[in-house]
């Protein structure tokens, strides 16, 4: 591995600390904004110096992403931790100069529905590299994800994020000119690489390559070179299950970033 994709791993592996750091602490009767506040602390800590966007926490249902309406709803309030219940983080720090996606699903305690979940999740990471080795384009990678996870009882719940992303491209450091300052929970710089791509894209093709995975039709083209997030979500029952990791796509073909086992 080259010094460059060393430096991601360690940088991912830096996120992945915080969260696991974090759900070990989490007890009973914590709120979202308290756990999202924690992590961010946390992240920090670890060495963060920006956020693409701010450290998300959800708890219970929300883990489902039911009952949001808006962004406004999506950020970490007043919901608290019960036992037995999933917890979902997500973080996007720009970790010594290098910016990484990750997220996390536990549980207070056990939560049976959460395992298989996860289960369905350890079954996706082996496949996606195969599919796209394969040569399926990033709209038949959306769609095999979303029939994978109802083959087991569950639900894909991307068509509920921005854009319907299961992944999005991830840039180089690029343009972070704010520190760990945010605005709307998201970091300005790294928002104008991700969305003005799909500006230029959706403006004309040529002008800039689609950076998501989704069901649409700017998504029939193979996942290009490079680095992206890749971020699957599944739900059931009102128990949302997700993971996200870098994943490389090279020369040499497709594979996730940690040679080793995933945050699952």
């Amino acid at each position: 591995m080259d010094t460059v994709l060393t430096e991601r791993l360690e940088a991912q592996r830096a996120a992945q600390s915080a969260l696991r750091a974090v759900m070990g602490e989490l007890v009973d009767g914590v709120t979202e904004a308290e756990a999202s506040a924690a992590l961010r602390a946390r992240l920090i800590k670890e060495g963060a110096q920006g956020f693409f966007h701010e450290p998300v926490v959800w708890f219970g249902e929300r883990t489902a992403l039911k009952g949001m309406r808006g962004h406004a709803e999506a950020m970490p309030g007043g919901r608290r931790l019960a036992p037995g219940e999933p917890v979902l983080m997500d973080v996007a720090p720009l970790m010594n100069g290098l910016p990484v996606d990750v997220t996390y699903t536990g549980s207070l305690g056990e939560c049976a529905a959460l395992e298989e979940g996860r289960a369905v999740l350890r079954e996706l990471r082996e496949l996606i590299p195969a599919w796209v080795n394969e040569g399926r384009t990033r709209r038949e990678l959306t769609r095999a994800v979303a029939s994978t996870a109802e083959a087991a009882g569950f639900k894909s719940r991307q068509k509920s994020y921005l854009f319907g992303a299961l992944g999005h491209r991830l840039y180089g450091a690029g343009v972070w000119p704010f520190g760990r300052r945010s605005t709307l929970g998201l970091g300005l710089g790294s928002s104008i690489q991700l969305f003005g791509g799909a500006l230029l894209n959706r403006m004309s093709f040529g002008l800039a390559p689609w950076p998501f995975w989704n069901d649409s039709p700017r998504s029939e083209t193979p996942p290009g070179r490079g680095l992206w997030s890749v971020e699957p979500h599944i739900a059931r029952d009102g128990v949302g299950a997700k993971w996200e990791e870098l994943f490389l796509v090279s020369e040499d073909g497709a594979r996730w970033l940690e040679p080793g086992e995933a945050l699952l």
